[in-house]
């Protein structure tokens, strides 16, 4: 693991940041937050529902996103309350998605309105989860049917701070499960811009 991790992981224990955990064929991922650090692992709030317990346990690929590192292991471990999560396996998320994450501080107002795909004239507003330079995410209702993957969004304006801050065409790459720390399920729209 590089060592530049390790001070990323202790800031992030002293302000609680948000992390996202998912595993392999488990059609949710998890929001959560990190507890503390240690040489081996992140020690993460379990947020995992009891119905859905067995079902990420019995998985053997997890995955826990921090910012622009994405961890992942071949198991998780438990103090018998939270979860803990390996660490060393971590690399950046760059090498995923093709392009940097910007990074907001809590308490940053990130959000995009885009045009009700079915009938072009409401304006919808959605709160930001991940924003880049090629593609955002964000939350929306858990019984949406405004958003799938493959629709093509054709006008995106994107607002830091109530601020314009870019403006693009997008397609969406995927609609997944998302269950918030506040236990409330919604669905997390992945866009890709398109040029």
């Amino acid at each position: 693991m590089k060592s530049e991790y390790t001070q990323r992981f202790e800031e992030a224990a002293k302000v609680r940041e948000l992390v996202y955990l998912s595993a392999r064929n488990v059609g949710m991922t998890f929001q959560s937050w990190v507890i503390d650090t240690s040489n081996s692992h992140l020690r993460i709030s379990n947020v995992i529902p009891f119905s859905k317990i067995s079902e990420v346990c019995s998985q053997t690929e997890f995955y826990l996103q921090l910012g622009d590192i994405r961890l992942t292991s071949s198991h998780l471990d438990t103090d018998g309350v939270d979860i803990l999560f390996p660490i060393q396996k971590a690399e950046d998320m760059e090498e995923f998605r093709g392009e940097e994450r910007l990074n907001f501080k809590n308490g940053t107002e990130v959000y995009c309105n885009l045009l009700n795909p079915h009938d072009q004239v409401t304006v919808l507003k959605k709160p930001i989860l991940d924003l880049s330079n090629s593609g955002l995410s964000f939350r929306s209702g858990l019984f949406s049917i405004a958003f799938y993957p493959g629709l093509i969004l054709p006008k995106i304006d994107v607002f830091i701070q109530q601020e314009p801050h870019v403006q693009a065409r997008g397609k969406i790459m995927y609609c997944r499960n998302l269950l918030e720390r506040n236990k409330v399920e919604s669905i997390q729209v992945g866009i890709k811009f398109e040029k």
